[in-house]
């Protein structure tokens, strides 16, 4: 993949290049903000950085901490009304939002009284928009990433209640740190957006019958008729969008605002070959973007976050039989006892408005937009009266987010956001253990060892599925935090998963199906479990553990037997099964077992501890609270590369623990200090 292009120092934070259409929004005379001039004793003007339909930025200095940020106003005394309300719309939605793709509010007043103002992030870079201006159609590759992350910035949003009903290019900023590294995306202006209260109602009654709001490059057909718009009008303003950054114009563009409109309604999008003359792209990345411009709300991605995960496994380069995309189910409008599609609704609607030479009243945009009767929005009003209510969107409670970017230099990192802190983590092979919360970044070709500590996150029968397959290789689910069979079975997500360790007195042994499509495990601690014996003897790769760990198990000799003469085992620990004399010859057949533990199981006696001599690589062996007495000392001369021999300090006296080190002084045994001390003066 080429190196991303460097953005420009001078480049700002500018999210009004491009007015937003609105019916019946004036902007009134700008306020002028001199440079230097203090806001509530807070703020330093630096300097102007932008204009646009619904307002002026400033950068401005936080004087407290000398940082800078970006100060939005509008002039309070000429505004109208809606304006006004959609200023501290945008002010409220923002304020809500904390996640590192969008823009966060933290601070709202008034300058002299009359000027509304709210400070915000101040981000360096460019958008979107003028990123495929100045360099043209973007590559698959450097589109995934970008696009991963509007769909969390985004989702996030949505699982608050807010729509932002205005996505476009210009709105979506690309950032790197001074430093270098991976571009962030985040999404600006929500000057548009609605909130909704439970009800579903529209917040303060902005949004009313007929109204239309957006941009019409990149408006949802429903939105292009003022009807009741979900978070999947934004699901499709992104469809256009990513159309745009690949093919680097937008899939729809009329002579008007109106026509432009008229073609999300009722023309079928060009596919990406057809817009770029030729071009070839992957079909799966085809399909995925014709299914975000369906005209139906209920045919496209019902969710980001299913978007978002399709996206990542295109990115890694896994068929499109992985794709998660289901269609929803299609919701019914209910008039006067006759039930009729959205869809067809709509397109009755557009036909009637046509024929009565009805139309919109657009202010000024890109797009050169005229006048029309204002028949139209007693057409619509009609309409509105019929429209049924789309369901509430409900977002789950979301702790990770993970997607691939790539990095300045071009290298694929692994990006995982934890949202909340949810245990620690290691990278494989890196001993240094960092707390499972905020952002971190590995390169692609790492993956990490988690350690779930948090008691809610396995609530989720989902959470599994927020990473990608390949982010975790070892897995540790400690004890006492609610897992049971259901809440780990998407553990089978994570296929790369080679050493697992899991706890849980609710999981029994149906998580061995999930277990079996583990294709590359071959390290397994049970422990704590309903787990039985059966089950362990169903897994598939029994034979191609490693390690095995059956702490507990009641009874463990059919396993045993079944590993017999295993040349692949090299720990096998088996604390409280029930392990005998016979079940000791059998593991004296494993001749490459280096760690076995015994501790607890009263039938181990001497004579089946003798049985263990001939393992010669055997270094670690537990034997603690067994029947093995001092009779055995002499066999551990046999064992030559045994150095740690676990009992508990009382279960031998210390002369006897003495004589067991003199037998072999390879070995590190529980000695007290005086004991230590006394063998130093013998030796």
């Amino acid at each position: 993949m080429p190196e991303e292009q460097p953005i420009a120092d001078n480049e700002k934070t500018v999210s009004l290049d491009t007015p937003t259409v609105t019916s019946g929004a004036g902007f009134g005379g700008a306020l002028e903000l001199p440079a230097g001039r203090i806001i509530a004793e807070r703020y330093r003007v630096v300097e102007e950085l932008g204009r646009g339909g619904m307002g002026v930025v400033y950068r401005v200095e936080q004087i407290a901490l000398g940082r800078d940020m970006a100060l939005k106003t509008i002039d309070g005394h000429e505004i109208k009304d809606a304006t006004w309300r959609r200023f501290q719309q945008e002010a409220k939605a923002s304020s809500l939002l904390d996640h590192p793709n969008l823009i966060s509010v933290h601070d709202s007043g008034m300058i002299d009284g009359r000027h509304p103002y709210f400070v915000m992030d101040l981000v360096q870079g460019t958008t979107l928009a003028k990123l495929v201006e100045e360099k043209g159609p973007l590559s698959v590759e450097e589109a995934l990433p970008i696009f991963i992350q509007v769909c969390f910035g985004l989702a996030y949003a949505h699982d608050l209640g807010i729509v932002h009903r205005d996505l476009k290019p210009s709105n979506i900023m690309l950032s790197k740190p001074p430093g270098g590294g991976a571009m962030t995306v985040r999404i600006v202006d929500f000057g548009i957006a609605k909130l909704r209260l439970n009800e579903g109602a529209d917040v303060q009654g902005l949004t009313k019958t007929g109204e239309i709001f957006g941009s019409p490059l990149y408006m949802s057909p429903e939105q292009c008729l003022g009807i009741a718009v979900d978070h999947r009008s934004d699901i499709y303003a992104l469809g256009c969008c990513f159309f745009e950054a690949l093919a680097g114009l937008p899939p729809f563009m009329g002579n008007t605002a109106l026509s432009t409109m008229m073609q999300h309604q009722s023309e079928k999008p060009p596919s990406l070959k057809e817009a770029t003359l030729g071009r070839e792209f992957p079909q799966d990345i085809e399909t995925l973007i014709s299914r975000l411009l369906e005209k139906d709300p209920d045919k496209r991605y019902q969710s980001l976050k299913m978007l978002a995960k399709d996206l990542s496994l295109l990115q890694q380069g896994i068929s499109s039989q992985s794709l998660t995309f289901t269609p929803g189910i299609m919701p019914k409008i209910v008039s006067r006892g006759k039930t009729t599609s959205v869809s067809n609704t709509v397109k009755a609607c557009i036909l009637t408005a046509i024929i009565s030479g009805t139309g919109i009243w657009f202010a000024k945009d890109q797009l050169d937009a005229g006048f029309y009767s204002k028949k139209f929005d007693a057409e619509m009003a009609k309409f509105k009266e019929k429209a049924a209510s789309y369901e509430p969107f409900t977002g789950s409670k979301e702790t990770v987010q993970s997607t691939i970017v790539v990095s300045k230099k071009g290298h694929k990192m692994r990006r995982l956001y934890f949202v909340r802190a949810i245990g620690q983590f290691n990278v494989v092979g890196d001993a240094n253990v960092l707390k499972a919360a905020g952002i971190h970044e590995i390169p692609i070709e790492k993956s990490i060892h988690l350690r779930i500590t948090d008691t809610e996150c396995l609530a989720q029968p989902n959470f599994f599925l927020q990473f990608q397959p390949g982010d975790i290789t070892e897995l540790t689910i400690v004890d006492n935090i609610g897992g049971d069979t259901n809440s780990l079975k998407n553990i089978s997500h994570l296929h790369n998963i080679d050493y697992l360790n899991l706890t849980g007195d609710e999981v029994d042994d149906g998580i061995i199906d999930c277990l079996n499509q583990l294709p590359v495990l071959t390290k397994l601690y049970i422990g704590s479990t309903q787990i039985t014996e059966k089950g362990i003897l169903s897994l598939k790769r029994l034979k191609n553990l490693s390690d095995l760990s059956l702490s507990g198990l009641p009874s463990a000799s059919k396993v045993i037997n079944e590993l017999k003469n295993s040349s692949v085992i090299r720990m096998l620990l088996l604390d409280r099964c029930g392990v005998t004399e016979e079940d000791a010859k059998t593991i004296a057949t494993m001749k490459n077992i280096v760690e076995l533990d015994l501790k607890e199981n009263k039938a181990f006696d001497d004579k089946a501890f003798k049985e263990l001599a001939s393992l010669k690589n055997l270094e670690r062996l537990d034997i603690s609270d067994t029947s093995v007495t001092t009779a055995s000392i002499d066999v551990l001369k046999t064992f030559h590369r045994l150095n740690r021999l676990g009992i508990r300090i009382n279960q031998w006296t210390q002369a006897d623990i003495m004589r067991a080190h003199k037998a072999n002084p390879t070995i590190e045994l529980p000695l007290t200090i005086k004991a230590k001390d006394d063998l130093k003066t013998q030796l």
